[in-house]
């Protein structure tokens, strides 16, 4: 195979190509597999200083030299601090050429890489020397961000609305799941046979009394679990990227979570961290890379969050109260839908054993304690749910003093991860962020 990887021409002999490619009858000729081959003119090492851009230079050729027709992409590897390209891409030109500059930041070390329809990679190794200049990014920047779980409600979220929604699931339900729930809380070997013979009959007499005097149990109930899987899926996050300098003079950064916004029934909630949580929930040593006034990358880190905490407390703060203001909880919304004294009326004349109030407590204790067992399966995923974030966003600067002002179309990616083995994805363009420096 022809080793164009590793040819570099230099200019005298590159014009003589030039002349010779642009005395071809045919012109440049379409890439084809196999045939295809990029090489640098000039030196693949270059030194750009006095803040002066520097040209790149790439021929696209197939074995003979003949100058080939298309489109050169190139990409910047590693850290510019300021540098950037003038172009992405390049078309070539009637003797195959494709061209563009390095234009300077601040002194660097990175590599350029082009490519090309079935051509190799060819890279040229840029070091960036004293005279340039980068915008300044250090400071501190309130980031607000929304984040999309696209693919679905996370498992073990899913697990608890699953729990809620089999109040609804059964034919006899809610009955059966309400006499299920007061057995639960009796502990009667008499009261549990007097039940278990009356069954199924039993379940579709309360049935009756529960459609007939709360006939919004189920809808609500459904209403609840929609709500809180729509949360789960959608929220924002405030936060603040602290950027300063590593020792090396590259850019680094602290990000930590301040607040956390869910959008219920068309209203904003919001839960602001502790100092603990926040202290928690915050990533420190994030690498940073500044290409010119184009891009503003952030490398991926991790933020423990309090997921099934933040879910509890838009649970008992907006979407209970929203339905029966003086609920503060999935227990006391139950009780307040389910009326228990005529449930233990009822359960006392069928079944002929024990007093009303016996059924009556233990209603109240069933609902509460069922209440508290979903709310308990969310708390239990903050021990090792993580948020890894990684993205970039255009750098502003507004009034001209070469300072970063604001961080404008910003993408992240990354995951939500409940365990080793359980996560969701969070993937462009889905994931969006600004920032405004504080």
């Amino acid at each position: 195979m022809f080793p164009a990887k590793y040819l570099r021409l230099p200019l005298s002999l590159s014009a003589a190509l030039v002349v010779a490619c642009a005395s071809s009858p045919d012109g440049p000729r379409p890439p084809t597999e196999g045939h295809s081959f990029l090489t640098i003119v000039g030196e693949s090492d270059m030194y750009v200083a006095d803040g002066v851009s520097k040209e790149l230079v790439v021929l696209y050729h197939d074995e003979q030299m003949r100058p080939l027709t298309g489109e050169v992409a190139f990409d910047l590897l590693g850290d510019p601090r300021g540098g950037d390209l003038s172009a992405t891409a390049s078309a070539t030109d009637a003797e195959g050429l494709a061209r563009i500059e390095v234009v300077p930041g601040e002194e660097a070390r990175f590599v350029v890489e082009a490519t090309a329809l079935y051509a190799e990679p060819v890279q040229w190794t840029i070091d960036i020397g004293p005279g340039g200049w980068a915008l300044d990014a250090t400071g501190d920047y309130l980031l607000t961000s929304e984040l999309n779980l696209t693919e679905g409600v996370p498992g073990p979220v899913g697990t608890a609305i699953n729990t809620l929604l089999d109040l609804t699931d059964d034919p006899t339900d809610p009955s059966t799941w309400v006499i299920d729930a007061i057995l639960g809380q009796i502990n009667n070997q008499t009261i549990t046979a007097a039940v278990g013979a009356l069954r199924p009959g039993l379940d579709t007499t309360l049935n009756q009394l529960l459609i007939s005097t709360a006939p919004d149990l189920i809808p609500t109930i459904i209403n609840v679990g929609d709500d809180l899987e729509q949360v789960a899926r959608h929220f924002g996050v405030t936060s603040t990227l602290s950027v300063g300098r590593a020792p090396d003079a590259g850019l680094i950064a602290t990000h930590a979570i301040d607040t956390v916004l869910f959008t219920v029934e068309g209203e904003v909630h919001e839960y602001t961290l502790s100092a603990d949580e926040r202290t928690a929930s915050t990533a420190v040593d994030i690498p940073l890379r500044l290409r010119g006034q184009t891009k503003l990358a952030i490398d991926s880190h991790q933020l423990p969050i309090a997921y099934g905490r933040l879910l509890v407390f838009i649970l008992d703060e907006a979407i209970v109260p929203s339905i029966v203001p003086t609920a503060s909880n999935l227990g006391e919304l139950m009780i307040a839908l389910v009326d228990c004294a005529r449930v233990g009326q009822l359960l006392a004349e069928q079944i002929g054993v024990g007093a009303p109030v016996i059924y009556d407590v233990a209603c109240r204790a069933g609902l509460t304690a069922a209440g508290a067992a979903i709310e308990s399966q969310l708390t239990q995923l903050d021990a090792t749910t993580h948020l890894t974030l990684g993205g970039d966003a255009r750098p502003r600067d507004l009034d001209g003093n070469r300072t970063i002002d604001r961080l404008q179309g910003g993408e992240w990616e990354g995951e939500l991860r409940f365990s080793p083995d359980v996560a969701s994805a969070l993937r462009r363009p889905s994931q969006t962020f600004t920032g405004e420096r504080r």
